[in-house]
């Protein structure tokens, strides 16, 4: 079967799943799918990734004295959820003489949306996201628009899947039952 060629170009386009990483600050962010395709009702998991420069670190939700934590904006279709962006657990570091948590090198935060029932077509999921990156002497703000493209469709495995599975693994979770009992 003969694939035109304005078809062969979207898919094309689309395994690509994260349009081009943006270097802003002492960073480099893209946005990363476990998919290159999604299914109406159900969850499609994704992640941002950051890649920061060596000496320099970025922040956790809980930054410290002296950080900013990462914070991002959606813009999403009609009838899209986001979940919470989750967030590996970090390290402890100082800037300067200010005590902080964050991460260095490359760290992956996972984030989960789900189409509504009914939508159909491609997809055009825009997120702004925010950070701040921090070595010893300075400190410097970063910032990226990205987009993801998702086409309606059975779920279709990227290279990025296994990274995005590392990722969740590293996210802390509830103890399940555990109570904080206090006696006199």
């Amino acid at each position: 079967m003969m694939i035109p060629f304005s078809s062969a170009l979207i898919s094309a386009a689309l395994c690509s799943v994260s349009l081009a990483a943006v270097r802003s600050g002492k960073a480099e962010a893209d946005w990363i799918s476990t998919s290159v395709t999604y299914e109406p009702g159900k969850p499609v998991q994704t992640a941002f990734r950051l890649v920061l420069d060596e000496g320099w670190h970025t922040y956790w939700k809980n930054p410290g004295e002296g950080g900013m934590e990462l914070s991002v904006k959606w813009e999403l279709p009609e009838g899209w959820t986001a979940g919470e962006l989750e967030q590996p657990v970090p390290k402890r570091f100082m800037t300067g003489d200010l005590p902080g948590f964050g991460y260095e090198g490359t760290v992956v935060f996972p984030v989960t949306f789900t189409a509504p029932a009914g939508f159909t077509g491609e997809a055009r999921l825009k997120g702004k996201i925010s950070w701040l990156t921090c070595n010893d002497d300075s400190c410097i703000p970063g910032s990226a628009e990205l987009e993801l493209p998702l086409a309606a469709g059975a779920a279709e495995p990227t290279k990025e899947a296994a990274l995005i599975a590392g990722a969740l693994e590293k996210i802390p979770q509830a103890e399940k039952g555990a109570l904080l009992k206090v006696e006199e």
